[in-house]
């Protein structure tokens, strides 16, 4: 087991390094995703495993974790839980920059009877120019992962604003994966800018009337949850000229949407598919390519949507969006 020293918050602490250019040639995990050898290696790796209710927490703060370039899935920071363990990680003013794959991954060994978790917080990072997602959750389906990703304000600590920068990933800004149904996310305060400069569905490239892939996915979004039962709240986030949609929630699931700006987006501005039960309040909704909010339930889906509550402080403004600004289709 790992003692902390007195003062540590946390079991372990990374902090104030440089780690720059590693994990050239990274070993396979004999036991991977799936029960396969397969590569999952970063610029930091934590991984628990093999125990019995098994928990590991760590605080990571002001590195630069940077250019970790092999073949491979190569994280930034990459989470791994197995069999029971448990990990919580506090991922707070780091430098996520330049990686091959995703700046922060979370990912598990898949047997649905083990109880393991990965959950976070992840405040004042800046988390850009990844070649896969800024941050991707991809935990088992049944597993519960709580997250946290910027909060509004500042902290009175330092001033310093909770907000991430996460923007210019080449993928999504923040995607919840196929496996992470059940988690709970809150994304609130953070500029999610730019992203999707490598993979894209923007209305533009696509001839699909709906603006999507094949899987239903609009790729190079701020934020794509493609899990379904997936818990989010989005609040006072900019969403500004992803190479996809603003917001794309593609699984059932609730959503709550609040006081963000997503404009000028190169597909919808919120697009949303299946069962899923949105509120969306107090957002501005503008200069998207797409729709404003695109909302297609087909194929037996149950869905509940507010958008506005009949208060001035709820009332949206979508403005000036290429196509309509509210689309509903049924079917």
């Amino acid at each position: 087991s790992f003692n902390p020293f007195s003062v540590q918050a946390r079991t372990a602490s990374i902090v104030e390094n440089t780690i720059i250019a590693n994990a050239s040639a990274p070993t396979a995990d004999a036991q991977g995703v799936g029960g396969g050898p397969t590569v999952l290696s970063g610029g930091i790796e934590i991984q628990s495993l093999n125990g019995a209710e098994d928990s590991f927490d760590i605080e990571i703060i002001r590195n630069e974790i940077l250019s970790h370039i092999a073949e491979g899935s190569v994280n930034g920071i990459n989470l791994r839980a197995e069999a029971d363990a448990l990990i919580l990680a506090d991922i707070t003013d780091n430098s996520i920059r330049f990686n091959v794959d995703d700046g922060i991954n979370t990912s598990d060994r898949q047997q649905p009877t083990d109880g393991r978790d990965v959950s976070v917080s992840i405040l004042k990072n800046t988390i850009s120019d990844n070649d896969g997602a800024g941050i991707r959750f991809n935990t088992s389906t049944g597993i519960q992962q709580v997250a946290v990703v910027g909060l509004e304000g500042a902290d009175p600590v330092d001033g310093q604003l909770y907000q991430n920068i996460i923007s210019n990933n080449g993928r999504e800004g923040i995607r919840v994966d196929t496996g992470a149904g059940g988690s709970q996310i809150s994304v609130a305060g953070n500029e999610i800018n730019d992203n999707g400069r490598i993979s894209s569905t923007a209305s533009s490239d696509l001839v699909n009337p709906n603006r999507t892939n094949a899987g239903g996915s609009i790729l190079g979004s701020g934020i794509l949850v493609d899990a379904s039962g997936t818990d989010i709240a989005v609040t006072g986030n900019e969403f500004r000229t992803n190479n996809g949609a603003g917001i794309d929630m593609n699984r059932d699931g609730t959503i709550s949407i609040r006081r963000n700006s997503i404009t000028f987006n190169k597909n919808d501005g919120f697009e949303t598919s299946g069962s899923v039960e949105a509120v969306l309040l107090g957002n501005f909704i503008g200069s998207n390519e797409g729709r404003g909010i695109d909302v297609l339930v087909a194929g037996g889906a149950n869905a509940n949507y507010m958008i506005g509550d009949g208060q001035e402080a709820g009332r949206n403004r979508i403005i000036g969006n290429q196509e309509e600004g509210i689309y509903y289709v049924t079917s």
